[in-house]
C-alpha cells in the first residue's frame, strides 16, 4: 500500500511538471546564434542570410542592429548606416540599442557619401595610381574622386605598368585588383617618351624608363610627348597576350576629347580681365565726371567770386577725370580687342565645359 502510494505521488508530480510549460526559446534565436557564428568566421554574406532568416521569423529588432553591423564590416557604409538610422527611428527600442545605433549612423556619415577605393594584389615596390593621384597606402580604404576611372600599377624599377578601368560606387568599399587576364602589351622604345597620358591621365612614373604597358585588349588612345619634344597622339589596337610596338603608323590627328599640345593658355583671358577692368574704371570716372560738370547754380543762388572759383576747380578735375576715364575705356577696348585676336590665332582644342562629381560637391572644369 505504501509503495501504490509512493508511485501515485510520482506519476501526479510528473504529470503536473508535463502541464508546466518550459520556457520558449525565440522562433528566430536558431538563425541569429548561427548568424553570429557565421559572422565570427568572416562569413558576412551567409550572416546576412542568416539574420533576414531570424527576421522573417521574429521581428526582433536586435537582428536589425545587427545586420548594420555585418554591412559595416563588409564596407557597404550606405546601406548599414541606413540600416542603423532604421534602427534608430523604430518605436520601443532598448535605450541602448538606440544609442549604439545612432552612434554607428553618426560614425559613418561621411563614408556613406564617399567612394572608398581598396586595391589587392600589389607587391613591395609597387606604385599605384588612380586618376592622376598616387594612393599611398593601396590597401586601405582611400576615398577617391568618383568620376575617376583609370587605375594603374606602377613598377618603376622593372619599365612596367599595368592599367586598367573601373567606376567606383559612392557609399561602399570598393574592392579592385590587378587584373591578369584578357590583356595586352604596348611596348615603348626605353628612353624615348618623356610623357605619356593613357584615356586622358598621366601616368605618374618616369615614361622615360617604361618599356612596358600593360592594357586590356581593345583600341586605346595615346598622347606621347617624345624626349626631342615633340607630341603625337597615338591610336593603339591591342590584342590579349600580344606585343604590339608602338610605330610612326600609330600617330593620328589630336582630337577635342584630348588636352591641346600647344595653345593660347589663360594669356589672353588675363589680357581680357585686365582690359575689362581698365574700361570699367574708365566708364565710372566718365560717369561721375559727367554728374559735375552739369552742375549748374539753382534759380536766386548767389554767385561771388568764391563759389566761381570753386566751381571753376569743380569743373577742371571733373574735365581731368572725364580725360582719365575716355583712355582708360579706349586702352580697355584695345586689350580686348587684342586678348580675344591673341586666342582666335593660337592652336587650340575644342573649348568644352564639364561638371565632375567630387567627395566634397561639383567641380567645374573648363577648356578654351
Amino acid at each position: 500500500m505504501n509503495s501504490l502510494s509512493e508511485v501515485c505521488c510520482v506519476l501526479l508530480v510528473a504529470v503536473l511538471l508535463a502541464a508546466v510549460p518550459a520556457e520558449a526559446t525565440p522562433p528566430g534565436h536558431a538563425a541569429y546564434v548561427k548568424a553570429l557564428s557565421a559572422f565570427q568566421r568572416g562569413e558576412h554574406t551567409e550572416a546576412l542570410r542568416l539574420l533576414d532568416e531570424a527576421w522573417a521569423a521574429e521581428h526582433n529588432i536586435l537582428y536589425v542592429y545587427n545586420r548594420g553591423r555585418v554591412l559595416q564590416a563588409m564596407g557597404r557604409w550606405a546601406e548599414a548606416r541606413r540600416t542603423f538610422l532604421r534602427v534608430t527611428a523604430t518605436k520601443h527600442v532598448d535605450p541602448e540599442v538606440r544609442r549604439l545605433a545612432n552612434e554607428q549612423a553618426t560614425g559613418l556619415e561621411q563614408l556613406a557619401e564617399t567612394a572608398s577605393l581598396q586595391i589587392t594584389g600589389g607587391v613591395t615596390g609597387d606604385l599605384f595610381q588612380f586618376g592622376d593621384r598616387l594612393l599611398t597606402r593601396p590597401g586601405d580604404d582611400t576615398g577617391v574622386d568618383p568620376a575617376g576611372r583609370l587605375a594603374c600599377r606602377l613598377r618603376p624599377d622593372e619599365g612596367t605598368a599595368t592599367c586598367w578601368t573601373g567606376t567606383p560606387i559612392i557609399g561602399q568599399r570598393n574592392t579592385w585588383s590587378v587584373p591578369d587576364r584578357g590583356l595586352g602589351t604596348i611596348v615603348v622604345q626605353a628612353g624615348t617618351v618623356a610623357r605619356l597620358r593613357l584615356a586622358g591621365v598621366r601616368l605618374l612614373t618616369d615614361a622615360r624608363k617604361l618599356q612596358r604597358l600593360r592594357v586590356p585588349a581593345g583600341v586605346h588612345r595615346l598622347r606621347v610627348m617624345t624626349v626631342a619634344g615633340q607630341v603625337k597622339a597615338l591610336e593603339v589596337q591591342v590584342l590579349p597576350d600580344r606585343e604590339t610596338q608602338l610605330s610612326a603608323g600609330d600617330v593620328v590627328d589630336l582630337t577635342s576629347d584630348e588636352l591641346p599640345v600647344t595653345g593660347a593658355g589663360s594669356g589672353p583671358w588675363i589680357v581680357v580681365g585686365v582690359s575689362s577692368a581698365a574700361a570699367i574704371t574708365g566708364g565710372i570716372l566718365m560717369a561721375l565726371a559727367d554728374g559735375v560738370r552739369n552742375v549748374e547754380p539753382g534759380p536766386g543762388e548767389i554767385v561771388t567770386s568764391t563759389t566761381q572759383r570753386e566751381h571753376e576747380s569743380d569743373w577742371e578735375g571733373a574735365s581731368g577725370r572725364w580725360n582719365a576715364g575716355i583712355a582708360l575705356v579706349g586702352i580697355g577696348a584695345a586689350g580686348i580687342t587684342a586678348g580675344l585676336t591673341w586666342w582666335l590665332l593660337k592652336p587650340k582644342g575644342e573649348p568644352s565645359v564639364w561638371l565632375t562629381p567630387t567627395p566634397n560637391g561639383v567641380g567645374v572644369g573648363a577648356r578654351f
